[in-house]
């Protein structure tokens, strides 16, 4: 039982959204999954944990309050370059260390001097406001969220991305829907919600097979500079 973690940490700073409901702490979201497994009356304490019955399949959406982000989202003005604006930071994502590092999301994972060589090559392209030279991030960015390598990015593994995106990218889950069936995201759907063709489809089956470590390698294979 997860009953000696301190309740006194609670603070705006540490608040996150699981599943439409706010914790103030991911500690306390962690006791929740832990009182409702073992059948503790505590289970979904309106007090800290406001009524949620959490288990092992709660994900946390992003690090914040839940919000309301379709009230943030003009969607009718974001549409028309949302996709561009959403390559161009994942671009920023990838290039940048003001994100931190955390072994636990894939996007964020350190790298090896290698990695980030072979990065910058990858992300020296300019791109162009209709996704030209996107393929090889989009690329990149599936095969590392594809942790299991099921051809799939899954629910769980999409959360990695959201965790990053949210709330800041109030608009992400509005343009994320196109793309999701039965909560997972295929290659073709993926790249089909920037609506951009691949060219080489041989590219796709083999990324399946290929390890997160090697990402880069493999698409430089299909996407030489």
């Amino acid at each position: 039982m997860l009953t000696n973690i301190s309740t006194e940490t609670n603070s705006g700073a540490f608040k996150i959204c699981v599943d439409g409901y706010t914790y103030s702490h991911t500690c306390d979201l962690y006791r929740n999954i832990c009182y409702c497994r073992e059948g503790d009356p505590r289970c979904g304490d309106e007090r800290y944990f406001n009524g949620h019955r959490a288990d092992s399949d709660s994900i946390i959406r992003y690090f914040a309050e839940c919000q309301e982000l379709t009230t943030k989202c003009n969607w009718a003005v974001q549409q028309r370059y949302f996709k561009y604006q959403f390559i161009l930071w994942l671009q920023q994502l990838l290039r940048s260390t003001n994100y931190g590092t955390d072994p636990r999301n894939v996007l964020l994972r350190p790298r090896s001097e290698h990695d980030w060589l072979a990065l910058d090559s990858l992300l020296a392209k300019q791109i162009g406001r209709n996704g030209e030279n996107a393929g090889p991030i989009l690329s990149f960015v599936f095969c590392e969220l594809d942790v299991d390598k099921s051809g799939m990015i899954e629910e769980r593994e999409l959360a990695m991305l959201t965790q990053v995106a949210l709330p800041t990218l109030a608009c992400l889950e509005i343009f994320l829907g196109n793309c999701i069936s039965g909560r997972t995201i295929s290659r073709d759907a993926w790249f089909n919600c920037f609506e951009i063709d691949s060219r080489k489809p041989s590219l796709f089956s083999f990324m399946a097979e290929v390890m997160c470590e090697t990402c880069l390698s493999a698409i430089h294979l299909y996407y030489p500079p």
